[in-house]
């Protein structure tokens, strides 16, 4: 058993198979969609993230190191200009959160004016029933098919069963009269 076993020394990797190269034409657009993501997508995000940790230090340093610099916290300036940080970081934390609840409210709203255009595209002759309809259209036709279909199964298996019930009754009679003979046969002798 152990000599059929394999090693993972003994393994050796299946041959590296000729990967597909890229034309000059994807090339270009993989640089391209690369220069999009990084001009439109990674750049605005890595400003929102600064700007978030702006603010994270703003607050730290007016809470915290403000007291070193002679700056008086508990003064009613700055009392309003720590809110007034925090409100806005709040709101900044909490955008992509309400963007986030916001979007099955859009996609049931989406979803709506889809299938409503859709069905103007469809026209009315092409309306399709409910689904529970459909089930129900489905179910009476099996039924129909059943009802047809059952009588002919049937009948070569009751047929069967008859022939059976007949051989097996005339196989028991006749053992009943053959053995009557021989206990007349017997008894009389």
């Amino acid at each position: 058993m152990t000599s059929e076993m394999t090693t993972a020394s003994q393994f050796s990797p299946p041959p590296p198979r000729d990967l597909p190269q890229p034309t000059a034409e994807q090339l270009a657009r993989r640089q391209a969609r690369r220069r999009f993501n990084r001009l439109y997508v990674s750049l605005p995000l890595g400003l929102v993230v600064l700007l978030w940790i702006g603010l994270i230090v703003a607050m730290l340093w007016l809470s915290v190191v403000g007291s070193w610099f002679a700056i008086d916290t508990r003064q009613a300036y700055y009392r309003s200009l720590l809110s007034g940080v925090a409100d806005a970081f709040t709101i900044i934390m909490l955008m992509p959160l309400l963007l986030l609840c916001a979007l099955p409210s859009a996609g049931a709203v989406g979803l709506y004016f889809y299938n409503r255009q859709r069905k103007k595209e469809k026209g009315p002759q092409d309306e399709s029933l409910p689904i529970l309809w459909r089930v129900e259209n489905a179910i009476s036709s099996v039924r129909g098919t059943t009802d047809r279909l059952t009588p002919k199964m049937a009948r070569p298996v009751i047929s069967a069963h008859a022939t059976v019930a007949f051989a097996r009754t005339f196989l028991k009679r006749l053992k009943e009269i053959i053995t009557q003979e021989i206990n007349r046969y017997v008894n009389n002798r």
